[in-house]
């Protein structure tokens, strides 16, 4: 019996349809094309890459605030940078900081209209997770990536 390899579990639990390389154009009736096409992206201040997706349930539910711009045409949720009224002391003058902040109030209002535990079920809070390939040091609470598909990862394994 072969044994399996974490890549193997990987592949057996991946099933988002990448697209297929070399192949430098695709079409509008491949998976991977329509899959993208149907959610939005998430963008941090000041960074162009996307640091997430997001379905249009979601984006359609998720109580905005302020601090968020939705770009339809794009499907794209941006973070604007927080302004200088947006800083608090704790945040000691870094927006960067306060971006930490205003992502965890965010999730909070969401909690608390319960959008979340409609989307997820109910969820205790949980362990902040990095935001990978951020410009800046930027998290958001484990339990809530699953739902905007961040692509985060965790400090310490867990068994």
């Amino acid at each position: 019996m072969k044994q399996t390899t974490l890549l193997d579990v990987v592949k057996d639990c991946d099933n988002f349809p990448y697209p297929c390389f070399p192949s430098s154009h695709s079409s509008s009736s491949d998976s991977h094309s329509r899959i993208m096409s149907t959610l939005w992206t998430f963008h941090l201040p000041c960074d162009p890459a996307p640091h997430g997706l997001m379905t249009q349930t979601v984006v359609e539910n998720m109580p905005w605030t302020k601090h968020f711009e939705l770009d339809a045409e794009n499907r794209a949720v941006n973070m604007l940078p927080p302004s200088a009224e947006d800083l608090i002391p704790e945040d000691n003058g870094s927006w960067e900081t306060a971006c930490n902040r205003l992502l965890d109030e965010q999730i909070e209002i969401a909690r608390q209209d319960q959008v979340l535990s409609r989307i997820l079920g109910k969820k205790k809070k949980g362990e902040q997770f990095p935001i990978v390939g951020a410009l800046f040091d930027v998290g958001v609470d484990r339990d809530v990536f699953k739902v905007l598909f961040l692509t985060v990862f965790k400090c310490k394994p867990e068994y």
